[in-house]
């Protein structure tokens, strides 16, 4: 009889941690970096560029990429709006990279750099970009909003 209540205990104790490990919150997942810049098209009013947002979960289940609102600024000014709504997947505690595509308004571009920053940027090629906003993430039903920010500098070759 002793025994039988021994398992019981055992089987309920068991039930028990098995059922509150599927209790644990998932962790926020986060923002790492902007990286590679590219140029797919340039024209005389815009010029289309695509860029990699790098994340990371920290969790052992997998996340869905819900979509992504950015702003683009140059010394101040928007050059760009991104609203991009994604349904990607993203393995579990690993990096994911997810591409941004915008486009970037060179009217806009160059009255942010002004006459002395529009002969720096001639000269060097090149341009700094500020990326701000957000990036909505799913992870077992649970929606975090994971903040962006970052310079980067976008090269006209």
């Amino acid at each position: 009889m002793k025994n039988i209540r021994l398992v019981n205990y055992f089987i309920l104790l068991t039930t028990l941690l098995c059922s509150c490990k599927g209790c644990i919150r998932p962790k926020e997942p986060e923002f790492l970096r902007m990286q590679n810049i590219n140029i797919l098209y340039n024209s005389n009013d815009s010029v289309i560029a695509v860029s990699e947002a790098v994340f990371f979960n920290p969790n052992k289940i997998g996340a869905i990429i819900l979509n992504t609102e950015l702003n683009v600024h140059s010394n101040g000014i928007k050059v760009a709006d991104i609203s991009q709504t994604n349904n990607a997947e993203a393995k579990p505690e690993s990096e994911f990279i997810l591409q941004v595509n915008y486009a970037i308004d060179l009217k806009k571009l160059l009255n942010s750099q002004g006459l002395s920053g529009l002969i720096s940027s001639a000269l060097s090629r090149s341009c700094k970009l500020e990326f701000n906003g957000y990036c909505r993430i799913m992870v077992r039903e649970k929606i975090y909003k994971i903040p962006i920010s970052s310079e980067q500098t976008i090269n006209f070759n």
